[in-house]
């Protein structure tokens, strides 16, 4: 199927075909012509990008993968590195480009329902206030739509 050209509209101009009583028949069969060639194009990149999304989401796992791998193992060096540096009483190693630097800070607690509880629960008399406030803060948050694709695939 072609694709309407610019000059089709010079071909049935809006006033000949009106004049001729067939206006809307010239306009659905333009129209029908489109939305099949459409159709057709929506389709075809439809599938390129289905091929290509199934591609990538293999690649991202393989890659997720071997990044839990490593950052599980930079964690153990690390845990051991300090402890070691610790023990040593060294705060500062030397390499070849840079120097591993032993970083103390103060962190606050994560925001969790409970955590939430406990300081409320600490700096507030009135248990149910506390209440009100966790329901508040829980229950009435405001909410919005996620949308994504997920690749389910058939086990055999």
């Amino acid at each position: 199927m072609a694709l309407p050209m610019e000059g089709d509209d010079e071909v049935y101009p809006d006033d000949s075909a009106s004049q001729t009583g067939r206006g809307d028949d010239v306009e659905n069969i333009r129209n029908e012509r489109h939305t099949q060639e459409s159709e057709a194009t929506i389709a075809s990149r439809v599938r390129d990008n289905v091929k290509e999304y199934l591609e990538v989401a293999d690649k991202l796992k393989r890659i997720l993968v071997a990044t839990r791998e490593l950052r599980k193992r930079k964690s153990t060096l690390e845990s051991n590195l300090i402890r070691d540096m610790a023990k040593l009483e060294v705060e500062n190693l030397a390499l070849n480009k840079g120097t591993l630097v032993t970083k103390h800070s103060l962190q606050k607690v994560p925001l969790t329902k409970s955590s939430i509880i406990s300081l409320l629960s600490k700096n507030l008399e009135d248990q149910e206030l506390v209440g009100n406030i966790v329901s508040i803060l829980y229950d009435k948050r405001d909410r919005f739509e996620k949308v994504e694709l997920s690749h389910r695939i058939k086990k055999e």
